[in-house]
């Protein structure tokens, strides 16, 4: 990551603005030295890419979020993102004479934008990178992908340059004064690079606002064209005519296009409706109902996409104030909980006995595992090896959790599978999958075997052993709340779990809780707080007004959901 003083000045505030850049220093000699190939630049819409411009600092009233971390994420959460300059180079226009930074961005032209094709632009940037990256594998062959784990050996992937080194254990505090950003261990081999996907998903009554646009946009920039093509991003449309057979006819194909995306984006765009699932997976249980199948589309474009090794399913009502590319991998109550990959891991540890613990997959007969063996027969056998350093097949953003004993909404959407089955599930769908567990969903799909949106990803890892982690990611809240109050609301199962309990707040009843969260489906604060920044008025907040008086809204990192802008 480099911040570096920009030169560029702004008279609605006195703090200096930084060029942040949160990317490897490419074609360096650490660089060179763990990866294969070298990384080109690639153009955008008006040729060279600019960097975010940042202020150092956050707002006094952000202190450490109540409900998860910046620091096992690795993100800079001393940085504040103020609207203009976060969106203009994605086509933001401040208000004239605001004296703001809109001189410098020429992106305002919508002219360009009309013009403008995402789905070249990143063919042409993975075009330029292309021998940095792995060659596209079969993705039936789910046990022929290079896992030395099926071994019982041990595979530790030590984190190359584009991961600097983070202790884990540190508090937010002694990680600012420390420096987020380590250096990497330079004797790493070197190897090429898995790619990933990005898909938004949307549907075709979708209205596109301008601050949609701009999100998509810097999604793009910063995930696909600034890292050389590691990441690409598509636009996944659900036609509402639930019979219409547009995949039979290319004709038909570009019309449901042209008539539901801007024109920016029709080349990264991927249709789909439920007659189209339907001749994909014909043993699909009549009783499913649409709301549950939200992963059969993701399922398909991994069997088209073999190239890609994993897959971010993204929300289309989700905001990130602060830079994607430094964003997500990895609920926990820090005041209380404390060091995340030591003293709380420990405790949650400690509160299990050896035969409750997850070890490979969930024992069940009529379920044949499609994933890695575990290396030995007991985890106490296993001194934290199994895994270490391997990239998880399943990431989630809120916490993976057991239904049963809750009055969860979802917890029985189960078909074709025995009505016992273990399961596991996370709210929301705004989650990475790696290829190997979305086989493995396709798979019990193709036999009739169905889960629920919330249940099918970590049911899944659990019931064929693959990897799930739960990220903490930072999580704000509208009011203060004390840290007990905290853990017997939000954590009040029988060992302090969020789930297995009629008190979790995953239960219908109480689903109230995360009213006054910043990530959760029945969130208020995320729309008011994020239209205050854009300097709209909202809750008696934001507006110019208002603005004369407090000044312009600068958030720090934050993941936001649901949006409505």
């Amino acid at each position: 990551m480099a911040l570096t003083l920009s030169n560029i000045s702004i008279t609605y505030s006195e703090t200096p603005l930084l060029k942040y850049s949160p990317y490897p220093d490419y074609n360096n000699k650490i660089w060179n030295n763990t990866n294969i190939g070298a990384y080109y630049t690639c153009e955008g819409p008006f040729g060279e890419l600019e960097e975010v411009l940042v202020a150092s600092g956050h707002p006094s009233i952000f202190g450490e979020p109540p409900i998860g971390s910046y620091v096992p994420l690795d993100i800079d959460s001393n940085l504040c993102f103020e609207r203009e300059t976060r969106l203009g180079p994605y086509g933001f226009l401040a208000n004239r004479g605001s004296g703001g930074v809109h001189e410098i961005h020429s992106s305002s032209d919508e002219s360009v934008w009309e013009t403008t094709n995402w789905g070249l632009l990143q063919t042409k940037c993975f075009e330029k990178n292309k021998d940095r990256y792995e060659p596209a594998k079969d993705p039936a062959n789910i046990h022929s992908v290079d896992n030395t784990r099926e071994k019982g050996n041990i595979s530790v992937i030590a984190r190359s340059a584009e991961q600097p080194t983070v202790d884990p254990g540190l508090g937010e505090e002694a990680a600012q004064k420390k420096g987020l950003h380590g250096m990497p261990d330079a004797s790493v081999k070197k190897t090429t690079k898995p790619r990933t996907a990005v898909l938004i998903r949307t549907d075709s009554e979708q209205n596109y606002t301008s601050n949609d646009k701009q999100n998509i946009r810097s999604i793009v920039t910063e995930l696909s064209l600034r890292s050389g093509g590691e990441y690409q991003v598509w636009l996944v449309v659900e036609v509402k005519d639930p019979d219409q057979a547009f995949w039979t006819d290319s004709g038909a194909y570009q019309n449901a296009i042209r008539s539901s995306v801007p024109d920016e984006f029709r080349n990264m765009t991927i249709l789909w409706n439920p007659a189209f699932l339907k001749e994909k997976y014909p043993l699909l249980p009549a009783k499913v109902g649409h709301e549950n199948t939200h992963w059969l589309i993701v399922q398909q474009f991994s069997q088209e996409h073999p190239e890609f090794e994993l897959v971010w399913n993204w929300e289309f009502d989700t905001r990130y104030t602060g830079q994607h590319y430094n964003l997500l991998e990895k609920f926990y109550i820090p005041s209380l909980h404390r060091h995340y990959d030591s003293i709380f891991r420990r405790s949650v540890e400690n509160k299990y006995s050896p035969e409750e613990i997850v070890w490979g997959p969930a024992s069940h007969p009529h379920i044949i595992p499609l994933g890695p063996v575990q290396p030995v027969p007991e985890p106490t056998e296993d001194k934290y090896k199994w895994g270490v350093g391997e990239d998880a097949d399943y990431i989630s953003l809120m916490p993976i959790f057991d239904p049963v004993d809750t009055t969860w909404s979802h917890r029985n959407d189960v078909w074709g599978f025995d009505s016992d089955i273990p399961r596991r599930g996370s709210l929301g769908t705004h989650s990475r999958i790696s290829k190997r567990l979305l086989e493995a969903m396709h798979q019990e799909d193709l036999m009739g075997n169905h889960l629920g949106d919330e249940l099918a990803p970590a049911t899944t890892a659990l019931l064929h052993s693959f990897k799930p982690v739960f990220a903490p990611m930072p999580i704000f809240l509208d009011r203060d709340w004390a840290m007990e109050s905290l853990e017997k609301f939000f954590n009040p199962g029988p060992l302090g779990e969020s789930g297995s309990s009629e008190e979790s707040p995953f239960s219908k009843e109480y689903e109230g809780r995360f009213q006054g969260t910043t990530w959760h489906s029945k969130a208020v604060p995320p729309t008011r707080m994020y239209n205050n920044w854009l300097g709209n008025e909202e809750g008696g907040k934001g507006g110019n007004e208002w603005e004369k008086l407090h000044g312009r809204v600068c958030l720090p990192p934050m993941f936001l959901r649901p949006v409505r802008a």
